[in-house]
């Protein structure tokens, strides 16, 4: 390996053993012709994921980047599930694709979930509601009539999957809504005011 790395012109550790927690490390490299090791305080940009693999050699993990040496805030990739120490997690609307960073198990202020979708949706595409009692997307929700004089949002698969609420000339009522009646004739429709 090491005379692949100089074949290569890469740099490489000058001791390949674990090192504790708080430790830079030496390299040798291709500046001087791998004569000194040298402390070089590398950085690598490698961007966000919800895991990365155990490293020895780049455990400092930072805003997207992987130092060699730590840095303040960092978090350390040393968890064998593929986790960091205190990671950062991603958290992505599963509508619209939008990414927030937070804490795993801490959700930020811009993503909710969905019991009832289990999964994760942004602020901006859902919304709270008291008849599911649980987040739904916003696209998901339909006026419904309830009776003569009100409305309430709905959601729309409560609505396909569930017999209280018919569909008539493209609008939803409850089935006990005073202002439509069934027929063996006619089936559902909307009574003569």
């Amino acid at each position: 390996f090491i005379n692949y790395a100089k074949e290569h012109k890469w740099y490489y550790r000058e001791y390949n053993s674990l090192l504790d927690t708080g430790d830079s490390q030496s390299w040798y490299g291709p500046n001087d012709n791998y004569q000194n090791s040298n402390t070089w305080n590398l950085k690598i940009h490698v961007g966000y994921y919800n895991y990365y693999p155990y490293i020895d050699s780049f455990r400092y993990f930072l805003n997207g980047d992987l130092y060699d040496y730590p840095i303040d805030g960092y978090e350390s990739c040393d968890c064998t599930d593929g986790s960091t120490s205190g990671s950062s997690y991603r958290y992505c609307c599963e509508e619209c694709g939008a990414e927030y960073w937070g804490r795993e198990g801490e959700l930020p202020d811009e993503i909710d979930w969905s019991h009832h979708d289990e999964c994760y949706y942004c602020t901006d595409c859902c919304t709270w509601n008291d008849y599911v009692d649980d987040y739904v997307l916003k696209s998901d929700l339909r006026d419904v009539y309830m009776s003569n004089d009100s409305e309430k949002e709905i959601p729309i698969w409560e609505l396909e999957h569930n017999d209280r609420f018919v569909k008539i000339d493209g609008s939803w009522y409850n089935v006990n809504c005073e202002c439509i009646d069934y027929t063996e004739e006619k089936g559902w429709y909307i009574k003569d005011e």
